[in-house]
Order: C-alpha cells, then structure tokens, then sequence
C-alpha cells in the first residue's frame, strides 16, 4: 500500500517526529513611562521573524506607556522584572526612551522627571539578572538611549561599557541635577564616556550614510543605534542565538615509534588509553613502513609489528602547513628511539640506532612546531632522551626541566678508540641540563606505574610499567583543554 501525504503525517505524530529545540525567549526590557515604541515594536517583529519568541518585562506589571501616550502603542508586561530568571532567556535587551533612564543602577544624579528616576529595587534586580545572563555567556544589548542604562550598571564594581566599543542614541537624554546643580540634558556618549565606554559616531558602523546597519557587538554586548538599528540587532541576536557554537573537535596526538626496536607496550598502552577517551592518534616513523619492536616488549603472543600511518618528513609538512593538526606529540620509547637523538655526537654500536640526518632534522622542527605553539611535548622511558637532545638556541628542551625516564642502561656506544662501553639513560638525561628523578619518586615509593612528572608543557613517564598512566596524564590534560 501507498502512504499518502495524510498518513505520514499522521505516522509521524503516532512515532514523534524529532524537532529542533525552540530556543529560550529573548527577554525586552521596558520602563513603565516613556519608552520609545519604535525601539520596540520593529525589534520584536525582527526577533520573531528570526525565529525568536519574546517576552517583555518591566519594573511593575502596570502597562508601559510609551512616548506620547499612544493607546495603539501600549504594551502589557507578562512579567515583572523582579520575577525575571537569568536561566529562562536566551538574551536580554533595554528598550530605549527617556524613561530608560530607570535602568541606570549607578547613576548618581537625580532627574526632573521623577518616573525616569532609578528605584533601587528596580536596580538591584537588573543588576543581577545581567550579572548572570553575562556568567552564562549570553547577550545583553541595548538600543538608543537605552545604551545609557548599560552604562551605569555595574558588575564586579565595573560598568559594563567600561573598556568597550558602542553605539546609541546621538542626541541628549533628559535634564538632571548633579551634587544639588541644575545639569542641561546631556548626550548618551556623555553616560558612555562617563563610564569608560567608546561611543562611536552615528553611521560609523557600514554604510555611512544610513544607521540601519549601526550595530556593535563587543564580547556579550551588543548595541545598536537607535530605531533603524533595530532589524540588524535582531540579525546579530539570531545569529547568536540561533547558531550553535561551533563544537571543537577530537583531540589528536602524534605518537612517534621507531622502524626498528620500539618497546611494545609503551606504544600500546597509551594509545588505548588514547583512543578509549575519543582521542585520535596518529602514528609517525623514518620511513612509511613496517615498525618492528623488541623482543617481548609486551605483544603478547602476537608480533607486534606496527604499520605507521606516517612518515615523519609527512607529519613534518603536516604540522608546518597546519599547527593545529595534532594537540600533543608523543615518543615512544626502546633503544630505537636512539636514533631520534638529533644533537647526540656518538656513535651507537647496532648501527639501527645511529640516526638518520633527514629523519632527526624532522624530528627537531616537530618538536618546535609543538613547543612554540604550546602544545604537550611527551616522552616515555628511554624516548626521554629524544627531548635532552632536542638543542634549541644551544640548549636542550629539557633544560633546567624535572623528568623521569628509563633508570637502567642505554644502548652500547663506541669510544674513540672504537671500543664498547655503556651508559645509563640518566647520562644522556642529566649531561643535557635535565634533573631526572630517581626511579619510584612519583606518588607511590614502592611502586613505578604511576612514575610521571608534569612540567610546563613536557610529559615523561619513566618506563613501560608507567606507560597506562602516562596515557591517563596526556589524556586528561588534553580534555582539560
């Protein structure tokens, strides 16, 4: 059978079709006397046209008279400003008109007018309200003379105009005294200014010959200029409102292993840690091919054998055409990763260890891509000492830094006279101006799995029994992040 038009409809109530969320209102804010109707009624059929609901509040739940006492222009408030919550709006906006004037929590004068006078109640309420849309990363804006209400509200002892860019109304406000003197009106700019704000011009904003476009947003605020301003403030709060913030996406690591002689399971531990937490992780060596690890370096009964996803020369054009293609850079240790050792002068007797030029130059601007963009800098056990000879204006990354690594030997080296001798991993650490922590000196004494140290952008962990929880320590700085 054939479902007509009627029966889907139908299928898809029965089912409950999804819909997307209604945002919360947009909250306008109006003076019981004196606001001014064309702030009003073009910015509410802007916002609804956006599709945006509002609400209007006022100080009283009294009708809210506008200039000229208009009966068509009228509005009933559906709630009192006391009974505002921060959490049931999307935004707030003051409406403009001298009776604006109301919403001036710190103004220190008085007005002629008695209804344009500041309640402190009234104040008190708005104070707070803002103050919380604000600590919810949400908008408050203002338009006309109501941009001088922003002026005199105060959150954290400063106003919010204080430091910021704005537009209003061009002309003057109403008369006031100030300390028992008669005052003339004074401009919006003169409350702005009063208050550490920047008013611009009128139709400074785009087209200069026209203030329909003259709207400001700065941080969470945002003003516009007066009643043509009021369809492009609409624009911008839908905008805000109505588009989701781009979400940022997974975090990545570099994971750097040797073609030859990696130690297993400080590969795998910490990649599995990694990817369970959403993490992506992408594998670089020399060359794009097989990475084979130490004997029984914690495989299993399975080789081990690691296909790479990468070569460092491409995770090299990667990062410099990109900084933000990985979040963390992390090497692997085994005494393959001794061929990552870019300013090491010696020569390792297995040839598989001596490095490669190319392959260490990579390694060296990789390091520096990462560390001069901030991003975590990491190394486990015997790959510690890739950062001691990571040799930036002549000295080592590690310099001055506290690590642990690998507490037992290193590869053989030759001397100058071609024979063998060994030395500890501490050596090649400590002779490159890092300060290596004896072996079990993190957190438990008698235990090495959670031997690792933070400092500033650097992670190590001291051996493969310390790599789960080098994954742990990487994984949660970077969603910390």
């Amino acid at each position: 059978f054939r479902l007509t038009s009627l029966s889907l409809l139908v299928l898809g109530l029965l089912l409950g079709s999804p819909a997307a969320a209604q945002p919360d209102p947009v909250l306008l804010v109006l003076s019981n006397q004196d606001f001014y109707y064309p702030d009003y009624g073009p910015l509410r059929t802007a916002l609804e046209a956006e599709g945006l609901t509002v609400q209007v509040a006022a100080p009283t739940l009294a009708p809210a008279i506008p200039h000229g006492g208009a009966p068509e222009e009228t509005v009933i408030p559906d709630l009192a400003l006391a009974d505002a919550i921060a959490d049931d709006y999307s935004a707030l906006v003051l409406i403009g008109g001298w009776g604006s004037a109301q919403f001036q929590p710190e103004f220190p004068g008085t007005y002629a007018n008695q209804s344009y006078q500041p309640d402190a109640f009234v104040s008190d309420d708005l104070t707070v309200l803002v103050a919380d849309l604000l600590a919810q990363d949400k908008p408050v804006g203002a338009i006309c003379f109501a941009v001088a209400g922003l002026a005199w509200i105060e959150v954290d002892g400063q106003s919010l105009l204080a430091g910021r860019e704005v537009v209003g109304y061009a002309g003057n406000g109403p008369s006031f005294t100030l300390d028992g003197q008669s005052a003339p009106a004074v401009s919006t700019r003169w409350h702005v200014e009063q208050n550490g704000g920047f008013m611009h011009a009128s139709g400074a904003v785009g087209d200069p010959t026209t203030s329909t476009d003259d709207v400001i947003v700065d941080g969470n605020i945002i003003t516009a200029e007066n009643f043509h301003s009021g369809p492009a403030l609409a624009s911008e709060l839908g905008q805000v409102i109505l588009v989701p913030p781009e979400l940022p996406g997974p975090k990545r690591v570099l994971m750097v292993i040797s073609n030859y002689h990696f130690w297993f399971r400080e590969y795998d531990d910490p990649r599995t840690v990694l990817e369970n937490a959403g993490i992506e992780v992408t594998v670089a060596a020399t060359e794009l091919a097989t990475c084979y690890p130490h004997a029984n370096s914690g495989q299993g009964g399975g080789s081990g054998e690691v296909e790479p996803d990468m070569s460092l020369a491409e995770a090299r054009a990667t990062m410099e055409s990109d900084p933000d293609s990985w979040d963390a850079i992390a090497f692997v240790g085994g005494w393959g990763s001794s061929r990552y050792q870019a300013f090491y002068d010696g020569t390792y007797v297995e040839p598989q260890y001596n490095g490669i030029e190319s392959a260490q130059v990579d390694v060296i601007e990789l390091i520096n891509e990462f560390n001069l963009n901030g991003k975590w800098v990491t190394a486990l056990c015997h790959g510690v000492t890739i950062l001691a000879y990571a040799h930036f204006d002549g000295a080592s990354i590690l310099n001055g830094r506290t690590v642990v690594a690998w507490p037992g030997q290193a590869p053989q080296e030759l001397d100058e006279w071609g024979f063998p001798y060994q030395r500890l991993t501490r050596d090649h650490v400590e002779e490159n101006g890092a300060i290596m922590l004896p072996t079990n000196s993190v957190g438990d004494p008698m235990s090495p799995f959670d031997d690792v140290v933070i400092d500033g952008n650097v992670i190590t962990g001291e051996s493969f029994d310390a790599a789960w929880h080098f994954g742990e320590v990487l994984r949660d700085q970077l969603l910390a992040e």
